[in-house]
């Protein structure tokens, strides 16, 4: 009898985690991590954001200087301007106090403004390299026009500074959860596919950036991997229950994976 009831428990949840993959793990419980579920290192190896290929032909090696002795750029650079950001000005500024990137959280070399058509570069961003990333965002021969890559970004440092507020950030957070996930999805979807095309650029011209196993930009992973963390911490603190139900990460951390590590200690 109790051989029985085993066996219907078993087809049972055989049955269930099978369905769980049919709904791409959305069953509490299931054998398949949902979207919301799966680790920040699986959505670093195999971000979901769409992938298109730069148009860029011109070669210009990295050592290749882009300023002239009197400060103005050479035929090189000015060419590569003018071949992709027609009419695009490049402006030299000094390092902005408290600038920094996004990922690496290490000084940017420089930034472009879709907006103005313009790209600023700082003394760390005076080289081929920067210059043909951010001439990437202002290339107008693509599919989809480029809006900067940051909007998810400013959300995430936005609703980051409230978060750090003590007392006040915790209380707040169940209702900044909304906001969080908007900017985490931004980040996956938006913001790391536009650092993709440009990163992508950047190699097309001069080989550089740094490309993992997957061929998707570090940077571009980077980015997809923060907004999906962001996006999981906003799942859990706007509805903890089912969080956990689904194992959604907390912090980078699985509630599964939590429990583990409290069972090891005791």
């Amino acid at each position: 009898m109790l051989q029985f009831i085993d066996q219907v428990i078993r087809k049972a949840g055989d049955t269930y985690n099978a369905i769980d993959e049919q709904v791409d793990g959305w069953l509490p419980g299931g054998s398949k991590q949902s979207p919301l579920g799966r680790s920040l290192q699986e959505s670093y190896r195999d971000p979901g954001y769409a992938v298109e290929e730069p148009p860029a032909t011109i070669k210009i090696p990295p050592q290749a200087p882009i300023t002239n002795y009197d400060g103005t750029l050479t035929d090189q650079a000015q060419g590569l301007i003018d071949r992709y950001a027609p009419s695009a000005t490049v402006e030299f500024k000094e390092q902005e106090p408290g600038m920094s990137a996004v990922v690496g959280n290490q000084q940017v070399g420089g930034y472009a403004n879709p907006v103005t058509n313009n790209i600023v570069l700082t003394p760390l961003g005076e080289d081929v390299d920067t210059l043909a990333h951010e001439i990437g965002h202002l290339n107008k021969n693509r599919k989809w026009n480029s809006f900067g890559g940051a909007a998810g970004r400013v959300i995430l440092e936005t609703t980051d500074r409230v978060n750090d507020i003590p007392v006040l950030g915790e209380a707040l957070a169940p209702a900044l959860a909304p906001i969080r996930a908007i900017g985490g999805l931004t980040t996956m979807y938006r913001d790391a596919s536009e650092e993709e095309y440009a990163e992508r650029f950047r190699r097309n011209v001069t080989g550089g950036g740094e490309f993992g196993e997957n061929d998707r930009s570090n940077y571009g992973a980077g980015l997809y991997q923060r907004g999906a963390g962001a996006l999981q911490d906003a799942f859990y603190n706007a509805a903890p229950i089912p969080a956990v139900l689904l194992d959604v990460p907390i912090g980078g951390i699985k509630p599964s994976e939590r429990l583990r590590f409290v069972d090891l200690e005791d």
